[in-house]
């Protein structure tokens, strides 16, 4: 093997180790992420906007991880937390459907907090959306629950206005 072959295979090695890391603890892995939900304990009244949520989920932050508003790789990823939150939702202390992520709006773009574009005509928005009227933060919406039913579903970014809620998700680095 020669050089630029030696050099591939030390490359390919330290990502197949990186991709072997566990999720820190709490956290749930979904197609290469390590994500975690936060609720408030209760159904009551919540100022939590999305810098608020932002600000709560840097501080999960330690050494070995960095962690800030969940962003998604592809919507393979979001099809994956879907499927994960389909289970890990169920045993929350109430169904609630939104919660804050790593979205926001740069003048006529939405971005992801790591810098990536995130198209308006992307398939995870939900139906009618982004609300272009709308500069506040993003969110991810289980559709189930959004529609009175009282199950967990499909999970799509929105924006509509909300100012607080009370979920959000972090994704860890």
């Amino acid at each position: 093997m020669g050089f630029g072959g030696r050099v591939l295979a030390c490359v390919l090695a330290l990502a197949s180790a990186g991709l072997a890391m566990e999720c820190p603890a709490g956290f749930f892995e979904a197609a290469g992420g390590c994500f975690v939900v936060h609720t408030q304990p209760s159904t009551g009244q919540t100022d939590l906007d999305w810098a608020g949520a932002r600000t709560l989920c840097q501080g999960l932050s330690d050494s070995v991880w960095t962690v800030d508003l969940a962003v998604f790789d592809s919507s393979e990823q979001l099809a994956a937390v879907s499927e994960a939150w389909i289970t890990i939702g169920a045993s929350y202390p109430y169904a609630y459907p939104y919660m804050w992520i790593g979205v926001e709006r740069q003048g006529e773009a939405w971005t992801w907090l790591d810098g990536r574009p995130l198209s308006r005509f992307s398939n995870m928005w939900r139906v009618d959306y982004p609300d272009e009227a709308y500069d506040t933060g993003v969110y991810l919406e289980d559709y189930g629950l959004s529609n009175g039913a009282n199950v967990f579903g499909r999970l799509y970014v929105g924006n509509s206005g909300h100012k607080w809620l009370r979920r959000y998700m972090c994704r860890a680095k």
